[in-house]
Order: structure tokens, then sequence, then C-alpha cells
């Protein structure tokens, strides 16, 4: 059954009042495009959308670099702090697992700081406090007669580690 006169009439003036929009211009003709693949919009359309496309693909390559830059980046990181010394290759997968994926982290260096955190020593027991009436004897420091500026030294770089250590 064949339509209406009228009606292809009044359908192909809206189809010109549409296309004829700018507000409605571009998405018409890409519907017309859609339901008639041979269809070739006017040269401003396929310039818009050839601008688009090429904003699009600026706008991905951005974020394709900006990725990389981080990954980039992390990787220094996690180099860095395996030829610091501060971690071995075994530490840092451990660190990765337990500590960047718990937090969701993506810098190596706060979560060195959280790793470092949760894997410090112990804190000293109290047991080996002075009691009352105990008599308090003289460490033997090694070297103290022959250089008891450096024994000094040494046993006072040894109590500041400890106490570092237990934090």
């Amino acid at each position: 059954m064949a339509p209406d006169p009228k009606t292809l009439h009044d359908l192909g003036v809206l189809a010109l009042k549409i296309a004829g929009n700018p507000k409605t211009r571009r998405e018409f003709l890409k519907q017309v495009k859609a339901v008639d693949p041979n269809y070739r919009p006017p040269a401003d359309v396929q310039l818009q959308d050839f601008k688009d496309d090429l904003k699009k693909e600026r706008e991905e390559e951005k974020i394709r670099e900006r990725a990389e830059g981080y990954q980039r980046q992390a990787a220094a990181q996690r180099q860095s702090l395996i030829e610091s010394g501060r971690y071995t290759e075994e530490q840092v997968v451990e660190m990765e697992e337990k500590v960047m994926k718990k937090y969701r982290l993506g810098d190596y260096e706060a979560a060195s700081k959280l790793y470092a955190a949760d894997i410090a020593p112990a804190r000293p027991s109290n047991r080996d406090k002075m009691r009352h009436g105990q008599i308090w004897e003289f460490p033997d420091l090694p070297g103290l007669l022959q250089n008891p500026e450096k024994a000094a030294s040494d046993a006072a770089y040894a109590v500041i580690d400890e106490l570092r250590a237990g934090r």
C-alpha cells in the first residue's frame, strides 16, 4: 500500500526543516546515513565529523601518553626502592600484594612507608627494666680503653637505632 501523497509531502517538508536546523542537522543526516549507507552527507557535516574524530583521537592519545607516563614513573619508583637497598625484590612484591592492592595505591613511595610501618620491629619488652634495689652494671663496650670517644659514639648510635626500631 502506497503512502498518501499529502503525508509524503508533509514528511518531506519536515525532513527539510530538520535538515536545515543547525541544532538537528548533523544527527538527522547521520540517521539518514544509517538508513541508506550510500548517502553522502554534505561537506560541512563530513568536515565536522572529521574534526570530531580527530579531536577524539587526540584526547585518547593524551590519555594513553599520561597512562604510559604513570607506568614509567611507577616502574622508576619500584626500581629505586630495590636499587637503594631499602627493599629486596621479594619485599617489593610483598608490598605490592599486601599494601598496594589493599589500599589501592599506585605510588611506591607511599606504599613503602605503609609497608615499613607494618613490618617495623616489635617494641622492646619492659622486663629488662631496672627493679628497685638492683645494682646497675657498666655495659661492656668494645674498645672503650683504646678509644673512649669512638666506643661511646658507637654505643650512642646503637641506642638511637634501638629507639628508632621500637618507635
